[in-house]
């Protein structure tokens, strides 16, 4: 079973932006769960998305590239959550996807504080 984040175009989004959280089954080709994604209104939403996944027994987590932070990392590799890194923006159906490293860690944390600024700015 694979989880990500979805927009309503079925295209991988951002944790803390895309509509929908889905659970993909790899085996039947189909999402087993297509829900609104459940972390919009909760602060810390990158460890959220990264719990529910874990949550719905995920055992592979489709990342879009600056959504992963390092407790969120951690939270799902000690959970033996297989993580995986994609554009975002790319059609859930396309898109090219490789194992996650530690610099995808750090790009996160460089969306996150942009993120934070500009939500901090906007008050």
């Amino acid at each position: 079973m694979l989880c990500t984040a979805l927009d309503p175009e079925e295209r991988i989004a951002p944790f803390s932006t895309a509509k929908y959280m889905i659970v993909y089954d790899e085996n039947l080709k189909e999402f087993a769960v297509q829900a609104a994604n459940p972390v919009l209104k909760r602060k810390r939403k990158r460890n959220a998305f990264a719990w529910e996944c874990i949550k719905l027994n995920a055992n592979r987590i489709l990342v879009p590239r600056g959504s992963l932070s390092f407790s969120g990392f951690l939270m799902l590799k000690r959970s033996g959550v297989e993580v995986l890194v994609a554009k975002p923006g790319d059609k859930f159906s396309d898109a090219v996807s490789r194992k996650a490293e530690f610099s995808d860690v750090l790009v996160s944390l460089g969306s996150a504080t942009r993120e934070w600024f500009s939500s901090a700015v906007r008050r």
